[in-house]
């Protein structure tokens, strides 16, 4: 069977559906650049895109619904192959630069370029990059930070202090108040030389770049501020703890009060927290909860490598290692203020973790019994140990076998892995990926639903190709749809079992017929008015592939007929 591929409609953005017969390459294993620029090659060779069309770089972006850069990377190579060509005025025009056309200033949206439905998917989905960003941000921020400070101290050059002030911007942009604790240790850092009158000059150098650096962040908090909470200075969880009293405050202080009125869900979500954050902190229970805490930080180490902490302490005479463990002290009793605790939370010391177990494995290579070097051999038992347990967890979670992980849970030392998909989130995501245009999901939770929230947006929420929103009353809801006009809407339920998504009542027409559907089972037919809230693409579902009951699924009828009005359908028995 020749491969197909098909494309999917975005009435938003301009795309027709159709289907046809071609050979496509694997556009999931390319870079995003290739995909828009094959896509535009071949809507130019024929002809959606005319002579002397003028292609924007925005334009474009919002159709693909990624960043300007790989369309400027693809708009240079189809230029390269003399089938776009710039111009007097601004982007490039269709045709060949021996070409005298004149400009043709159309949206390109409105000419139905035709997207691939690999293509589209494989840009919709993220890259493995930008999974793993807001992972790793706090990590980068603190070896930028860690790893400057040493090379400074030796020698204070202007491209260390450039990292260290990056560093320091980079954390207050990703966590705010756990960068103060990073300053704080910054600061402790520099202690030795500001004690010292000719050092001075030194960290005048340092400071100075370190700060031009910094200031860019500075600026970009400010201006998020301001546009998320209409205050330069308000950062928006604490605008969101005005409002809805979450998240929580610190332990030392008052439960917070909500100022807006909740919902169910929301006075939950309040409650729940403020069970947590309990009364104000005493110096007895804030020091049971810094105890309990030890335990997480095994996350940050290989088992074997415990076995190399107390050699770390033996180096502690050196300042550079006892700044170290100052440094650590730091982030565990700032972060013990806060009621809720994850391994994250600290990310930015992560390095240094790495640099205690380095440290004690040295100083375990470098002890001798009777003249012998005995250490160098456990330091090299350890490591293997190290090898041995990474390679057995990793087989473990690999193969995923439900009665092993359940029998090892109890030893193991991660607890955030999931299987399959146990909440249903898998599924949903991919019926509304799947799912051709703009979409607008609100969210009704159950009088049951604890704390698995289901409403995430994306930074730039009116963008996104799906809005998730709450539901609320019908003329809240109403607002919102008329906010986000085009778009699809759902209704989610994710408490139902399984997480039910279905086209809400109010989505606006695509199409709307009778339809006579047949049976394969010898009933009678009957006439059914249909209308659907997703776009069909007649020239693949013309009316008599319409069968009752589903001989794809092997439904009943009753069956069958469900299984359009929540899948896809609304109807009713005509006559």
């Amino acid at each position: 069977m020749e491969p197909r591929t098909r494309t999917v409609l975005r009435p938003q953005a301009g795309r027709k559906s159709f289907e046809t017969p071609s050979v496509q390459p694997d556009h999931a294993s390319q870079r995003r650049y290739r995909i828009v620029e094959e896509t535009l090659r071949r809507n130019i060779s024929e002809g959606r895109l005319p002579r002397g069309l003028v292609l924007l770089e925005g334009n474009i972006a919002e159709i693909f619904q990624t960043s300007r850069d790989p369309v400027r990377r693809a708009l240079q190579r189809l230029e390269a192959d003399d089938l776009i060509h710039r111009f007097d005025g601004r982007g490039y025009l269709v045709g060949k630069s021996a070409d005298r056309s004149a400009p043709v200033r159309k949206d390109i949206r409105e000419l139905g370029l035709i997207v691939p439905r690999e293509a589209d998917e494989a840009l919709q989905s993220r890259a493995f990059w930008e999974r793993i960003y807001d992972v790793v941000e706090n990590d980068v921020a603190g070896c930028l930070v860690f790893g400057a400070l040493p090379r400074l101290k030796d020698q204070p050059r202007t491209r260390d202090a450039v990292l260290l002030g990056l560093g320091v911007g980079l954390q207050i942009l990703s966590r705010p108040f756990e960068s103060l604790l990073l300053d704080f240790s910054v600061a402790l850092f520099f202690v030795p030389p500001m004690l010292s009158r000719k050092e001075w000059p030194k960290l005048a150098r340092i400071a100075a770049p370190a700060v031009v650096a910094l200031i860019p962040a500075v600026v970009l908090l400010l201006f998020h501020n301001h546009a998320a909470t209409g205050s330069w200075t308000t950062l928006p969880y604490a605008l969101s703890r005005f409002q809805y009293g979450v998240p929580t405050t610190f332990t030392f202080q008052a439960n917070p009060i909500a100022h807006a009125q909740l919902t169910a869900a929301q006075q939950l979500y309040y409650d729940g927290q403020a069970a947590v954050h309990g009364p104000i902190d005493t110096f007895g229970t804030y020091l049971e909860r810094l105890v309990s805490r030890a335990g997480f930080y095994r996350f940050f180490f290989l088992t074997p490598l415990l076995l190399v902490l107390p050699f770390f302490l033996w180096r502690l005479r050196d300042f550079r290692v006892a700044w170290v463990a100052l440094t650590l002290l730091v982030f565990a009793i700032g972060t013990n203020f806060y009621p809720y605790f994850f391994p994250h939370y600290i990310a930015a010391a992560t390095c240094l973790f790495v640099l205690v177990s380095v440290a004690g494995l040295s100083r375990l290579n470098e002890m001798t019994i009777r003249g012998r070097p005995a250490g160098i051999l456990a330091a090299r038992w350890i490591l293997a140990l190290c090898g041995a347990h990474f390679l057995f967890w990793y087989g473990i979670e690999a193969q995923g076998d439900p009665q092993i992980v359940l029998a090892m849970g109890a030893y193991e030392t991660g607890d955030g892995i999931n299987y399959g998909d146990p909440q249903g989130r898998i599924a949903i995501n991919l019926r509304l990926r799947e799912a051709p245009g703009r979409h607008l999901v609100f969210v009704r939770y159950f009088s049951s639903h604890r704390y698995d929230e289901w409403i995430h947006n994306a930074a730039d929420i009116d963008s996104s190709r799906i809005v998730w929103a709450l539901e609320l009353s019908p003329e809240e809801n109403a607002k919102l749809e008329r906010y986000y006009p085009g778009r699809t809407v759902w209704l989610l339920e994710p408490d139902a079992l399984p997480p039910k998504l279905d086209p809400s009542e109010s989505s606006s027409l695509f199409f709307a017929d009778d339809y006579v559907v047949g049976s394969r089972a010898g009933l009678p037919s009957q006439t059914f008015f249909l209308f659907t809230t997703q776009f069909i693409d007649l020239t693949k579902y013309p009316r008599n592939d319409f069968i009752w009951p589903s001989p794809t699924y092997n439904l009943s009828v009753a069956a069958s007929t469900d299984y359009l009005e929540r899948y896809t359908w609304r109807h009713w028995a005509g006559n």
